[in-house]
């Protein structure tokens, strides 16, 4: 008899097939359910661990935040963007008009009082004048922001949003400053930036290329 329990205990051929059967039928993915408590409790300290650092990365880094000037120039536009729209017929016809003064000023050379002009120029003006000359007008106005920086001297802000993975959403912003050369106003990128870190002004026409070659032809 004892011999005979022996035997019906020991582990079939059978048997051992089938457990390491059920083991295979087990997704990959999955396996890692198994894990012993202490590499799990490892497991969530690590995963924790990182993305802590990856949100202090995201929230600290220089290239997420928004610079003040060009936050403030985006909200300067927008409320700009709403007038304009508010009374469109009004602002064209007054774009008009200013665009002949510009004209006229560039003629008698007087330099200092047109640049000083430019700076008290209504924001809806720029918006009426921006939105006859970009491809798209006032569609392609929903993605970009240009406004005059405040201060001197004087010179805009062109802003966007780079191109990316959401929610990765990175501002980048160009500095133009006015100048007036042989009698016509002229746009001089002056600085680049892709969130508030700076970058060569030999890549404004990488990132801005589109937005540079309209302004190239409007002043041509």
């Amino acid at each position: 008899m004892a011999l005979k329990k022996a035997y019906t205990n020991i582990p079939t051929k059978e048997t051992g097939s089938l457990e390491n059967q059920e083991e295979d039928e087990i997704p990959p993915s999955f396996l890692f359910l198994r894990l012993p408590l202490f590499q799990w409790k490892s497991f969530l300290i690590f995963t924790g661990v990182s993305l802590a650092l990856i949100l202090q990365w995201f929230f600290t880094s220089d290239i997420f935040n928004i610079p003040e000037d060009v936050a403030q120039s985006q909200h300067h536009f927008q409320k700009a963007k709403e007038g304009y729209l508010a009374n469109r017929s009004y602002w064209d016809a007054k774009e008009q008009h200013f665009i002949d003064y510009i004209r006229y000023e560039l003629d008698q050379s007087n330099d200092q009082e047109l640049l000083e002009r430019l700076e008290e120029t209504p924001g809806e003006i720029l918006v009426a004048y921006v939105t006859q000359r970009l491809p798209a007008g006032l569609q392609r106005l929903e993605h970009i922001s240009i406004f005059l920086r405040e201060g001197s001297p004087c010179s805009l802000i062109i802003s966007k949003y780079e191109t990316g993975i959401w929610p990765l959403k990175i501002m980048l912003s160009l500095e133009l400053e006015v100048k007036i050369q042989a009698r016509r106003l002229s746009l001089v990128p002056s600085r680049l930036r892709r969130g508030s870190q700076d970058l060569a002004l030999g890549l404004s026409w990488a990132y801005f290329g589109p937005e540079l070659d309209t302004i190239r032809q409007s002043c041509s």
